[in-house]
């Protein structure tokens, strides 16, 4: 009879350590999209043999929907939270967008 050993399971490391700055600028940017009527949710995205689901934007009824892959490093989800700000958002106060980082900030801002 031979045993065998029970594997490990595989863990993501990106979600165990998350840079707290980058959590809050997340945080910060995902707080804009929802004061706009928008709903961001982070997820783990579902992949299979031959196709990959990917970030990305919907609506459903009346709501507006916003899924970040949580695969994805910090900076790519900021990055495409980004994206979605600018493509949709026209009108963000500066005030909105004061506290967050200076890369983010004159990504950001109209002046």
């Amino acid at each position: 009879m031979k045993i065998i050993k029970k594997r490990k399971k595989k863990t993501n490391n990106a979600l165990k350590k998350r840079d707290p700055e980058k959590e809050r600028t997340f945080s910060a940017l995902a707080t804009i999209l929802a004061s706009r009527d928008y709903i961001v949710r982070r997820e783990k995205l579902k992949q299979g043999l031959g196709w990959k689901v990917i970030s990305g934007e919907c609506q459903h009824n009346d709501k507006r929907l916003v899924f970040v892959d949580n695969k994805l490093s910090q900076d790519e989800q900021i990055e495409f939270l980004l994206s979605v700000i600018v493509e949709n958002i026209n009108n963000i106060d500066n005030k909105e967008i004061e506290n967050l980082p200076e890369v983010v900030f004159r990504r950001l801002s109209k002046d």
